[in-house]
């Protein structure tokens, strides 16, 4: 599965950018630990505010989508 990107004109994008992130979580921090030249993982404060976020936007998403 491949995150999609950010677009900056569409709301939609950053949650579903965001949820599918949110998604893989352990898999990247199994993947840093295996590989030296992976980049390093958001923190798990940067995790605690994606999901914040993606909470919020949910609610829109779900208001907008679910018709």
């Amino acid at each position: 599965m491949i995150p999609p990107l950010d677009c900056v004109t569409r709301w939609n994008s950053m949650f579903l950018m965001l949820d599918s992130a949110i998604k893989v979580k352990k898999a990247l921090l199994r993947l840093k630990n295996r590989d030296r030249l992976f980049p390093d993982p958001p923190s798990e404060d940067e995790w605690e505010q994606a999901s914040a976020i993606r909470d919020g936007l949910m609610i829109f998403y779900e208001c907008n989508y679910k018709f």
